[in-house]
């Protein structure tokens, strides 16, 4: 008599449903995990964006050009470690900046949306800036 090694077929079917519920609960907490880590970059990205506007306004005096040329936002590990999950968007003027992080791609359906800081250190997500939301996303 031969002895047989090997699994059944209820055994293997067993194993790969055990495997496919165990996926289908950590993928999405791993998906969302992500999704907050980059939000957290982004706007550790846009507070450092912030203080090199700062910086330029006072040594220049004015947030819309340095030393005569116009400002533009530098290039910073973190942006690019961000490239393809949010972009970085300065609007300015003499006495006035608005700094957005935008999501795109895999990052676009984040319920905190856009990312905003301005001149005067006020914060939005997503447009609203009540002290929950606040909180939530920055």
């Amino acid at each position: 008599m031969r002895k047989q090694f090997g699994f059944t077929l209820m055994e293997m079917m067993i194993t790969i449903v055990i495997l496919g519920v165990l996926v289908g609960i950590a993928f999405p907490a791993y998906k969302g995990q992500m999704s907050s880590t980059r939000r957290a970059v982004a706007a550790s990205c846009i507070t450092e964006f912030a203080q090199f506007m700062e910086r330029n306004y006072s040594t220049n005096m004015t947030y819309a050009t340095n030393n005569g040329v116009a400002l533009a936002l530098p290039a910073t590990n973190c942006s690019k470690d961000l490239t393809g999950y949010y972009t970085f968007d300065l609007v300015k003027d003499a006495s006035t900046y608005t700094l957005k992080a935008i999501p795109a791609g895999t990052q676009a359906d984040d319920s905190c949306g856009t990312l905003t800081v301005n001149q005067l250190s006020e914060r939005t997500a997503n447009g609203q800036s009540d002290t929950a939301t606040i909180s939530k996303c920055w």
